[in-house]
């Protein structure tokens, strides 16, 4: 037995008349501001919509825009008092007479689509194109242009008479004369050393007339005059370039004769500019790193702490990574690790909850060690929470000290009462609160070591 899910075919009609709804509404609002087109196409679609035609309200209201529009186009044609005011409202009624095309209510707009084919309003659109192509005198090369687009636009209603042809022969008309033009401006660039507007109307010429094939050598030319245009470029970079290694800029000489290279690029390398370029470039970064690697070394000598000789490591680093492409700088790398392993810390940590000292005391100056002798800070953690008595209520009494060496000594005191509760419980949560103050003082003492 089949179920009707009555429910969603509900919903499914009331979404339906929202949506009916909204598209009349739509070609009402159309209507009153004189956009016919936009009216019939929602007209059309809220027809549609219905699936059948509507009651006989809807029915004649519908029928009486529909009438009012057509005798609108039919007035506004025969009274044109322009070719481009006819086409206007020529292809506009077209269009309407296009949406109302093979409807399941054609019957009753019989007044209209009966009276107008398609083919036959398409074709009256195209002829007066024909009209307008036929009446723009050739004179100039824009008027060719004109004339191909007038039979072009025609075209695409209905191949009216010889449009097609018409279209094809003035398209390619105005191509061959304005690619003349462009290509007798890139002859004159070329002559007067213009070599890159040269290289733009020759290329113009090409693209214009592509359709039809090469117009005269106009491609070679323009590949010829690219050439030109790209060494002129890079000629004047090169010589930039020059001026500047000549002034011992060597970074910005590095920069320019990179620039001149990528300039010429699409054919080949220009002159030795790749070489000198990284010539430049060598000398540059062997500045850079000298001069890192001179502040190092002055601010080394009078290095006390460890947080000096991690900053120097970094001087040091920079002195290396600036010159790291042609090499190691001196011994720039070794005095980088020799510093950065000097300026970290060691800390030697003993006694209870040393793993949560461990796992919050993490830094990259900060290096554990197992040896107290050698520790440049010694941390130490007590606990005692012996204090237990379980009458009159559980209670659990316990202290921590937390020490580090030359920062802190401090000892916190923890007390808990619960009711009906255990010793493992109470002992568990004075644990938790000692490990929150444990990680908190640690977090703390990573900032304080890092000025060490």
């Amino acid at each position: 037995m089949i179920k009707i899910n009555f429910r969603k075919i509900l919903l499914f009609a009331v979404l339906l008349f929202v949506f009916v709804g909204c598209d009349l509404k739509k070609a009402e609002e159309a209507y009153e501001k004189g956009d016919y087109v936009t009216a019939v196409k929602y007209s059309a679609k809220y027809l549609d919509g219905k699936k059948t035609f509507p009651n006989n309200k809807e029915s004649k209201q519908i029928l009486e825009k529909f009438d009012t529009i057509i005798k609108y186009y039919e007035k506004n044609i025969a009274e044109a008092p322009t070719i481009d005011s006819k086409i206007k409202y020529m292809s506009e009624f077209w269009e309407i007479r296009t949406l109302l095309d093979k409807k399941s209510y054609d019957k009753q707009i019989s007044f209209f689509t009966g009276k107008y084919t398609v083919d036959e309003l398409g074709k009256n659109v195209a002829e007066q194109y024909y009209i307008k192509g036929d009446n723009i005198k050739a004179v100039r090369t824009d008027d060719y242009l004109s004339k191909a687009e007038a039979y072009e636009a025609g075209l695409t209603y209905y191949s009216y008479k010889d449009i097609k042809q018409k279209a094809e022969d003035y398209r390619f008309k105005y191509s061959e004369l304005k690619a003349g033009e462009y290509y007798n401006s890139g002859v004159s660039d070329e002559k007067n050393g213009r070599y890159r507007s040269a290289e733009e109307n020759f290329l113009a010429a090409y693209n214009i007339y592509k359709n039809y094939g090469s117009y005269k050598d106009s491609q070679k030319r323009y590949q010829l005059n690219n050439e030109k245009a790209d060494r002129a470029e890079a000629e004047k970079l090169y010589k930039k370039a020059k001026s500047q290694e000549a002034a011992k800029n060597y970074c910005d000489a590095a920069e320019t004769f990179a620039e001149a290279d990528d300039a010429y690029e699409k054919h080949g390398n220009y002159k030795d500019s790749s070489e000198l370029g990284e010539k430049n470039d060598k000398l540059c970064r062997q500045e850079a790193a000298d001069k890192y690697y001179q502040e190092a070394r002055s601010k080394e000598y009078s290095a006390r702490t460890k947080r000096e000789y991690r900053d120097i490591a970094q001087i040091y680093n920079s002195a290396y990574t600036a010159y790291q492409r042609y090499g190691e700088y001196k011994d720039s790398y070794r005095k980088y690790q020799d510093l950065e392993e000097k300026g970290k810390v060691k800390v030697y940590i003993a006694g209870d909850m040393d793993n949560i000292v461990k796992d919050s005391l993490k830094s990259d100056f900060i290096v554990l060690t197992n040896s107290y002798s050698s520790a440049d800070v010694r941390i130490r953690i007590v606990v005692d929470d012996n204090g237990y008595k379980q009458h009159p209520e559980p209670q659990l009494r316990s202290r921590m000290s937390y020490e580090v060496s030359g920062y802190m000594n401090d000892e916190k005191k923890y007390s808990y009462t619960e009711h009906n509760d255990s010793k493992d419980n109470l002992y568990r949560k004075v644990r938790d609160r000692m490990k929150e103050d444990v990680r908190w003082e640690t977090g703390k003492l990573i900032d304080s070591l890092s000025r060490m």
